[in-house]
């Protein structure tokens, strides 16, 4: 983060885009192999990533409430 003003840099938002894209792209090479090896595998490995998905959602509104609440205290 810029100490100046207190918002992330380009350049660390443009290196977690990359890594978020790089993961999404992973993520889907592995569902496509899973579905053609093991369809009964596959409904599972939604299941799994459907889990996953709501646990961070949970912990980015988390992160985002403290987040508010440290920038309301600082004014």
């Amino acid at each position: 983060m810029s100490r100046v003003t207190g918002q992330p840099s380009m350049k660390a938002l443009g290196e977690v885009v990359d890594l978020l894209v790089e993961s999404q792209i992973k993520l889907d090479a592995l569902e496509n192999v899973v579905k053609e090896i093991n369809p009964l595998l596959h409904e599972r490995y939604l299941g799994e990533i459907e889990v996953v998905k709501k646990r961070k959602a949970s912990e980015l509104k988390r992160a985002l409430a403290a987040s508010l609440k440290a920038k309301l205290t600082q004014s």
